[in-house]
């Protein structure tokens, strides 16, 4: 759980203040969003662990996708983000790496009793393949957004095209 406040800050310009518990995923947000640089997220100001807090960029409306009501501006407006999204890893990071979330799931998936045979073994195969695969192909890790859903992706006035849509 995070407490977000909506402010301004001393230019005049507004700011949304993301205070929460200092945790890995919170770490993480982090450093993706200063990855980022307000390409398809809002753009980070400044960022402390030690505070656990975010200082960002305002979307503005600010609209929740979900709320919009309109399916097909929804998928659109999603669409859009997807596109946008796709950017380098920095090359000094310590943000996770899909790889290794994805061994780490297999693993999973074959040795924890909850998991045992809920996928079939020739299924696992053929995801490990395409993984592999995949991983290959890449020229350079991409950033994945590891929370994107209907909630955080919001209305943003501002991006050409308006209103268009950025993860906030």
């Amino acid at each position: 759980m995070n407490y977000i406040e909506f402010t301004t800050n001393a230019e005049g310009s507004s700011v949304a203040l993301k205070v929460g518990v200092a945790h890995a995923d919170l770490f993480t947000e982090m450093e993706a969003l200063r990855a980022y640089d307000g390409y398809g997220a809002a753009r980070l100001i400044d960022a402390d662990r030690d505070l656990a807090a975010i200082l960002m960029e305002r979307v503005h409306p600010g609209t929740m996708l979900w709320e919009t009501g309109d399916e097909a501006a929804q998928t659109r407006h999603a669409g859009q983000v997807l596109r946008a999204l796709p950017v380098r890893v920095p090359d000094r990071h310590t943000m996770p790496r899909l790889a290794d979330q994805m061994a780490r799931v297999i693993v999973q998936n074959r040795t924890a009793p909850q998991f045992i045979g809920l996928m079939p073994e020739a299924l696992m195969v053929v995801a490990e393949d395409l993984l592999s695969r995949l991983l290959a192909d890449a020229d350079g890790e991409i950033l994945l957004h590891g929370d994107l859903h209907h909630e955080n992706i919001l209305l943003d006035a501002d991006v050409v095209g308006s209103p268009s849509i950025r993860k906030g």
